[in-house]
């Protein structure tokens, strides 16, 4: 963290190592650093991305900024397949936004159209909770309900930082 180079990958790795080799909370290490805790959160969530994107960040052909949007979709394959995009086209942070909401929508639109009537409020309800939960917590959420009485929410993480940060929010 002292050099003045580093690029953000390498400053969330430090990050990183200061949260697990010292026994650090993000806010500690947030303190320390003199940053505000989200931007230190949001550099950990850098390392939730697959390897040839965190590659492009840190080769800086792909800004930090490009890589939060990145994150909210659930598949590693299409984060580094708009990843490239992004690299490919130039691409601003609020035209791949719209990009990703756009895939969210035909994708909710898929999913809905082989609902029948009865369980479709349901499921509409349960995929309205899944996207809150993903925006509050800033990971994958799952919810099942088979018989709308009992489920299942699963929640996934893909570092121990990402276990992390859905902890501290959930203890707000």
């Amino acid at each position: 963290l002292q050099r003045k180079d580093l690029n953000p990958i390498e400053r969330a790795r430090a990050y990183r190592d200061l949260v697990s080799g010292f026994n650090l909370t993000q806010e500690e290490v947030a303190k320390r650093v003199g940053l505000e805790r989200s931007t230190v959160t949001n550099f950990l969530r850098l390392l939730e991305l697959p390897l040839p994107v965190q590659d492009e960040i840190a080769g800086g052909t792909l800004s930090p900024t490009h890589a939060i949007p990145l994150l909210t979709l659930d598949s590693p394959e299409l984060q580094i397949k708009i990843a490239q995009r992004v690299k490919k086209k130039g691409m601003t942070v609020r035209r791949l936004n719209y990009i990703i909401n756009w895939i969210k929508r035909r994708r909710a639109q898929q999913s809905t159209s082989n609902i029948t009537p009865a369980s479709g409020r349901a499921q509409i309800v349960l995929k309205e909770i899944e996207d809150r939960l993903r925006a509050k917590l800033g990971c994958k959420a799952t919810i099942t309900s088979p018989d709308q009485k009992r489920g299942k929410v699963i929640l996934e993480f893909y570092s121990p930082e990402g276990f992390q940060r859905i902890i501290d929010t959930l203890e707000k």
